[in-house]
């Protein structure tokens, strides 16, 4: 764990599918608070609001006890007996492939666009991230699109609303291919008509082997 950082039971704790790694939270240890030496009528409350400020002050009011119980992801290594902290060092989240099992991971950054949300949808940066060494490498920025793995770790894929297209990237390989934009129908819900661009109509999962990715239309998969 690093130095300054513990592990927390605020978060959770569980292991991989192999049973060879666990995932557990881990928390920066608090300062001390200073001796207070003033008395109760020498006191003021101030709520102090910025509009550069990631969230509007009532959404700040009511969010104060998860902020503060906010907890980071690292993952321990029965066999080699090494811990590798995955978010918290500039990452918010991370998702591992192969049930926990997986050489590399996606891992978000998105607090830095979390004003948007007060008139748009929550935006993102995306991240590659080595699971065994913790580095990151960057794959899109400011998008809100939200990727996962297939099952068996060998691409990520998302879909595009602004475009109304499946995408899938190799992480290895390092393409990017579209999956819809030759396929006669469309996989977005065409009868969505809120102010935003419409969401698609799902997946129903993947066959054996990361072989096909199975999708939904209105009617077909």
């Amino acid at each position: 764990v690093p130095v300054g950082w513990s592990p927390s039971a605020l978060g959770g704790l569980s292991f991989s599918e192999s049973g060879k790694r666990v995932r557990l939270s881990t928390k920066e240890n608090p300062e001390p608070e200073k001796k207070d030496t003033l008395l109760p009528e020498e006191k003021y409350k101030v709520d102090i609001w910025n509009w550069k400020d990631y969230y509007l002050q009532p959404q700040q009011l009511v969010s104060v006890s998860r902020e503060k119980n906010k907890t980071y992801q690292g993952i321990y290594f029965l066999e080699d007996a090494k811990f590798v902290q995955l978010t918290g060092n500039g990452l918010e989240s991370v998702s591992i492939g192969q049930k926990g099992d997986a050489a590399k991971a996606i891992a978000s950054v998105s607090r830095k666009y979390s004003h948007r949300t007060s008139w748009d949808t929550q935006y993102y940066d995306w991240y590659i991230l080595d699971v065994n060494t913790g580095m990151k490498e960057l794959l899109w920025e400011d998008v809100k699109f939200r990727p996962s793995f297939s099952p068996d770790g060998k691409f990520i894929t998302y879909y595009e609303s602004t475009e109304k297209q499946w995408y899938s990237y190799d992480p290895d390989a390092k393409i990017l291919v579209n999956l819809t934009k030759d396929i006669p129908t469309n996989f977005y819900r065409e009868t969505d008509d809120r102010p935003q661009d419409p969401s698609s109509h799902g997946s129903a999962g993947w066959t054996k082997k990361d072989g096909f990715m199975l999708l939904y239309d209105a009617y077909d998969i």
